[in-house]
């Protein structure tokens, strides 16, 4: 069987450890020239870190995390909202737990036998061929392949390929992230500020902490590096607390940072022919519920599972099947992070004020109603 994965992401990595473990070798191809930049800070609920455990890689991602035992939400004032304890959640289901993308992706390339990654190259043209599919890459290249999996991100270029018609939602606000120092900060614990109009979150891994500025876009200046710094000292000056801490240490102009436009993507299509949409190719996730990389693996193992079963001729049933199992369930979790987008994204400072009461009095499960209730169910 041949297969080439177009995006070595999460999702795209962890589909070719599995279809290692099941003597397949696909060819792997990325647009990143290569992976000196490879993103920030990520969490990993048991849904999603399960799968390590069948990689033989989960001491190594121990090692490399550190374990949510807390979730905290502060108001813009510095005053605690809730503490969410997930000590009785990680007893039942499994730990969550907080790392550098970077550090994961390492993970599970060793995983997957340390493959050839063809950088800089992306899917220029997709033609079906019934029981093939030709491929044009960026570079000029062309292969036919049994099976085109596109773990491309968010940007798909397979997603053009497989489902031209793709919902947006966009909540209007974008965010700076970086990397600052632990200090005395708890490494158990997530904190997250939720101002009016503003945001701040801490996330801590072993050896430094992922932070994120959030904002209406138009404040951020739409990513520009000049006059960055200054921008952010002025869009969260009313913010007080461990907020004023972190923008005190917001990055020079100079440093490099993350500007993240804050929207997902939500496939109408999963399947075209014999191409397949993985991860945030197919259901794109907002930061909010820190489920987007769960999500991915998962599917890449229900994926892997499917094709494990079906020769080069059964590789549609096989599609359709994978597509049968996880639609619903992915869905569902990107419905939960939009929701709780609308809670922590609000602008009016009575809306705001009526938010933190009612937070104080939340559960996890009333926060993240259909993610807790996908911990007892199959997948």
């Amino acid at each position: 069987m041949r297969v080439l994965i177009a995006g070595a992401g999460i999702g795209g990595l962890t589909l070719a450890a599995l279809l290692r473990q099941r003597g397949i070798v696909p060819e792997i191809i990325d647009k990143a020239p290569n992976f000196d930049h490879a993103g920030y800070v990520l969490g990993l609920y048991p849904l999603g870190n399960r799968v390590l455990y069948g990689l033989s890689a989960f001491r190594a991602f121990a090692t490399a995390s550190e374990s949510m035992d807390n979730y905290v939400v502060g108001a813009g004032s510095g005053r605690e909202i809730k503490r969410f304890d997930f000590r009785p959640m990680i007893e039942k289901y499994g730990q969550f737990r907080i790392l550098a993308r970077g550090d994961l992706l390492r993970i599970l390339h060793r995983a997957a036998g340390n493959p050839e990654i063809r950088m800089g190259t992306s899917v220029d043209a997709i033609e079906d061929r019934g029981e093939r599919v030709n491929v044009r890459l960026s570079d000029g290249s062309e292969g036919e392949y049994d099976l085109v999996v596109g773990a491309d991100g968010i940007h798909s270029r397979v997603r053009d390929h497989v489902s031209p018609k793709t919902e947006t939602f966009d909540t209007k606000w974008a965010c700076w992230a970086w990397w600052g120092e632990t200090r005395d900060f708890p490494g158990d614990t997530v904190f997250e500020q939720w101002g009016a109009g503003r945001f701040i979150g801490y996330y801590p891994t072993p050896s430094r902490i992922g932070m994120i500025a959030g904002a209406p876009a138009r404040l951020l200046g739409g990513g520009k590096a000049e006059g960055r710094k200054k921008r952010a000292m002025r869009a969260f000056a009313r913010l007080k607390g461990r907020a004023r801490e972190a923008i005190a240490a917001f990055p020079e102009d100079s440093e490099e940072m993350f500007y993240w436009k804050l929207e997902d993507k939500r496939a109408k299509d999963w399947i075209r022919g014999r191409s397949v949409l993985l991860g945030d190719a197919a259901c794109a996730f907002l930061p909010t519920a820190g489920i987007g990389a769960s999500m991915a693996m998962e599917s890449a193992s229900v994926l892997a599972d499917e094709l494990s079963r079906a020769g080069a001729r059964d590789i549609p049933t096989a599609l359709a099947r994978y597509e049968k199992r996880r639609r619903a369930r992915v869905e569902a979790a990107q419905t939960d992070s939009r929701k709780l987008s609308k809670l922590m994204f609000m602008r009016n400072p009575f809306a705001v004020w009526a938010r933190n009461q009612a937070v104080s009095y939340m559960s996890l499960e009333n926060l993240a109603k259909d993610i807790v209730k996908m911990m007892d169910e199959p997948i």
